[in-house]
């Protein structure tokens, strides 16, 4: 008798049930989250002005970051009292959201050695999600999504 090889259809069907379940869970997850990008920015906003304070404290500059709602940027206090951008470092070269993320407001932090900064509060708005970052008087940012905990 000759022995016929092969896959029962139970193993056919069962494979692909598999492949799609697969296939959905990975689909799922191709769509962006709207609110990641809000949340990204806030997180990059609070760890480069965590670093411009305590750069402020190592290099003994005066240091700013000035806000409006369309996007921030670095400055530097000059000997001569006149800010300029802190564009020569990469890090700390302006920047410009895509709308329609933006912040609610406009102001500065100024950053002197060995001095506490003012504390700040900046809320970040796009895609339906809401993200506050504060600055505490000692140079340390906390991100969370407005109406939950931190992130």
């Amino acid at each position: 008798m000759t022995q016929v090889r092969g896959f029962t259809l139970i193993e056919v069907m069962v494979v692909l049930v598999i492949v799609a379940i697969m296939a959905g869970l990975v689909a799922g997850n191709l769509r962006p989250d709207p609110g990641r990008a809000v949340a990204a920015e806030a997180w990059r906003l609070a760890r480069l002005a965590e670093r411009l304070d305590r750069e402020a404290n190592l290099s003994g500059q005066v240091l700013a970051l000035r806000w409006q709602p369309d996007g921030y940027r670095f400055l530097k206090r000059g000997d001569d009292g006149v800010w300029s951008d802190l564009a020569s470092d990469s890090v700390y070269s302006p920047r410009r959201f895509d709308p329609p993320m933006h912040l609610t407001d406009s102001g500065e932090a100024v950053f002197v050695p060995d001095e506490e900064v003012a504390p700040q509060h900046w809320r970040l708005i796009g895609d339906g999600a809401e993200v506050a970052v504060q600055l505490s008087a000692l140079g340390d940012a906390e991100v969370s999504l407005v109406g939950q905990g931190a992130l």
